[in-house]
């Protein structure tokens, strides 16, 4: 029989994923740079923290995953990464068992345009491309 006692509980659990997102910021802050919403590692952090997001990490590389649930079923989706680009496929490939055994359909991301590239021979398809229309501040309807 185990000692109850000595086993770790999901808040012990918890601490240690925001313990290594800690450690890893140098590698996820490259990211946010990039982010056209501004997003920071404080934001990252605080969105794991209250588990709205997960965070998967592999050697020197990481990413912050969310579930997004559509008609079609249950995707996950990778907000932010960061790190070296195959040290990433082998994440995301862990990510992807992850998200099968809990029932996800897909797994999706954004990138800049270097990965419309590289991931399409990591078996990754392009759906789409994302546009973006700014406005000048204080510019109305």
């Amino acid at each position: 029989m185990t000692d109850q006692s000595k086993m770790p509980t999901e808040y012990d659990y918890r601490l240690a994923v925001l313990h290594k997102m800690v450690e890893m910021k140098p590698v996820l802050d490259p990211a946010f740079e990039h982010s056209l919403e501004k997003h920071t590692f404080k934001d990252a952090f605080d969105l794991v923290a209250c588990g709205k997001c997960l965070f998967f990490w592999k050697g020197n590389s990481c990413a912050v995953l969310e579930w997004r649930v559509f008609p079609v079923g249950k995707t996950i989706h990778c907000l932010w990464a960061g790190g070296k680009y195959a040290e990433l496929l082998e994440l995301y490939d862990g990510v992807a068992a992850f998200a099968k055994t809990n029932g996800a359909v897909a797994m999706t991301t954004l990138g800049r345009d270097g990965f419309r590239k590289r991931l399409p021979k990591a078996g990754w398809k392009i759906a789409g491309t994302w546009f973006v229309k700014e406005f000048a501040k204080g510019e109305s309807q």
